[in-house]
């Protein structure tokens, strides 16, 4: 069974990404603006996640799950049409900071059901033995229909603040970074099609 793997990603997924990191940290901006926040230091009281569709087709929200922390606001997009994206902040719990997944099922080109996972942590202390770290991962969605969370949690506990997928089976692609944005983590995602 061939499973999702790490490739090097090409320079317009890499824009995209870092795209994506920008708009997190206008919408962050924006939103700690709106709620008088002014601690620009290490302390990180949400995560801003914005995922951009690559996809050819809509992607539908599915399942999440959070470790630490809250979606506040708009709640998880349940659609992101193909070629747009869209955004949501998690708010983080103030010892444990700002850690959770989320699954999107979409297809891919030929029209095979996938699914895309990105789970993020945002320590609400950053340091150097406690980073901003994402995991990611992509397939078919039948993979994603029970996740092992357990799984997914000491992936993440591992992972960098950037990481990349390639599943073989459906040809789906998906890449995130994670970086400092003041008093919250900017998340930036794109879900693709290879």
């Amino acid at each position: 069974m061939a499973s999702a793997q790490a490739i090097a990603m090409n320079d317009k997924e890499k824009e995209m990404v870092v795209a994506m990191v920008e708009q997190a940290k206008s919408v962050g901006k924006t939103n700690n603006m709106k709620l008088g926040a002014v601690n620009q230091q290490a302390n990180q009281n949400s995560a801003v996640v914005y995922i951009n569709n690559s996809t050819p087709a809509k992607i539908n929200f599915n399942q999440n799950l959070n470790w630490a922390g809250s979606v506040i606001g708009t709640p998880y997009p349940p659609t992101i049409t193909a070629m747009s994206s869209a955004s949501f902040t998690h708010a983080a719990q103030p010892i444990d900071g700002s850690k959770g997944a989320v699954v999107y099922f979409g297809s891919n080109k030929d029209g095979i059901p996938s699914g895309w996972l990105l789970a993020w942590f945002a320590p609400a202390k950053m340091t150097p033995t406690n980073p901003n770290r994402v995991h990611v991962e992509c397939g078919p969605s039948a993979k994603y229909g029970s996740v092992d969370w357990d799984v997914i949690k000491a992936r993440l506990d591992v992972a960098d603040s950037y990481n990349n997928h390639f599943d073989p089976v459906t040809h789906t692609t998906i890449a995130a970074e994670i970086t400092p944005g003041g008093s919250f983590a900017a998340i930036g995602a794109n879900f693709g099609v290879f």
